[in-house]
């Protein structure tokens, strides 16, 4: 059974935020122009995106999957049922982002979600859009929020921030197929 979600918004998604954080800091990022290649998405997808990325991290971090499942089943028990492919990625985006960001969709995905991971910054967050590219929704960057929506959606990024990996916008980005 699927249910057709439009978006949720839950807040303390991780038992414990901090050592979360500091976990994901730690890893390595590329940006998409020395993203590996061979992680490369398939033909007619956009690999091109604002800031830096990790490789697919469900099946190569059991730690944070592991964290990532307890959060997931606390908050979200009986929404998807079913088996769900999981795609989980770090996202480091800074000031100097900005200009580079643009309204999108994460088809052929099912659900998105992101989950905010560095300090709160209420100037900062993600906007849903409808078919117009009108502004319908926003959702502001609290830490250790998750919103979890419909990949159909456009959104985009709003005010990156920061210089680097410890003052920067760090999230968790998840991409789920059934």
């Amino acid at each position: 059974n699927i249910i057709m979600l439009k978006s949720i918004v839950v807040d303390n998604f991780f038992e414990n935020i901090d050592e979360v954080y500091n976990h994901i800091k730690k890893i390595e990022t590329y940006d998409w122009k020395n993203y590996p290649k061979e992680l490369e998405a398939p033909e007619g997808t956009i690999i091109e995106w604002p800031g830096y990325r990790s490789t697919q991290l469900a099946g190569k971090d059991d730690w944070l999957l592991e964290k990532f499942s307890q959060g997931f089943k606390e908050h979200f028990t009986g929404l998807i049922r079913g088996q769900v492919g999981l795609h989980i990625f770090s996202h480091l985006r800074l000031d100097e982002h900005n200009e580079k960001d643009f309204i999108h969709t994460d088809v052929p995905h099912m659900y998105s979600m992101l989950v905010y991971l560095s300090p709160t910054n209420l100037n900062s967050g993600t906007d849903l859009y409808n078919e117009n590219d009108e502004m319908i929704t926003s959702f502001k960057f609290v830490q250790n929020r998750a919103v979890l929506f419909s990949s159909s959606y456009k959104h985009r990024a709003i005010n990156n921030h920061g210089t680097d990996v410890n003052n920067g916008r760090l999230t968790l980005n998840i991409f789920m197929d059934k």
